[in-house]
C-alpha cells in the first residue's frame, strides 16, 4: 500500500494520503511517477471545501477516466483533466490537469463553467486531515 505526503511547508502541515491502487491503478501510477509535485495550493472557486494544485507544462499528467466520482467526501484526493469541457475558459492553455483535495463537507466537484464534474478518485487522506483542513480554510480566507 503506497502512501504519499502532502506538505504545506509554510504552515508546517504534513498529511498522508493512501493510494487506492486497486480502484485506480493507472491514475495512481501516473501520479506516483510524477512525484514530487510542487506548486501553489489554490482554493477552489466553485466546488466548496476543495483545494487543488495545477499540473501544467512538463508537470502535466494525462490519465483516462478511471474510478470517477461526482460525489466526494472529506479526505478524498482526486485527479481531474480537462481538454474539452471548460478548458475554453483558460485563454492561454487549452488543457490542464490538477490534483484535487477535498478537506471538508459539502464539496461538490464543478468545472469552471459551474457544471458538475467528475474526477478520478485515487487516494484518501489517512493522517492529519483535520490539521490540513484548518490550513485549507486559511487559504480560502487569506
Amino acid at each position: 500500500m503506497k502512501r504519499m505526503e502532502i506538505l504545506l511547508p509554510d504552515d508546517g502541515v504534513r498529511a498522508v494520503a493512501t493510494l487506492l491502487e486497486d480502484e485506480a491503478p493507472k491514475t495512481c501510477k501516473a501520479i506516483w511517477d510524477a512525484l514530487p509535485i510542487t506548486g501553489e495550493l489554490i482554493h477552489g472557486m466553485l466546488s466548496g471545501n476543495e483545494v487543488l494544485i495545477l499540473l501544467e507544462g512538463e508537470a502535466m499528467v494525462k490519465v483516462e477516466p478511471e474510478n470517477q466520482v461526482f460525489h466526494v467526501i472529506p479526505g478524498d484526493v482526486a485527479y481531474f483533466y480537462s481538454h474539452y469541457g471548460d478548458a475554453k475558459y483558460w485563454k492561454d492553455n487549452p488543457e490542464y490537469s490538477e490534483i484535487v483535495i477535498i478537506y471538508g463537507r459539502y464539496a461538490q466537484l464543478r468545472d469552471l463553467s459551474g457544471r458538475q464534474a467528475a474526477a478520478n478518485l485515487f487516494a484518501t487522506i489517512t493522517e492529519n486531515l483535520e490539521v490540513l483542513a484548518e490550513a485549507c480554510r486559511r487559504i480560502r480566507r487569506e
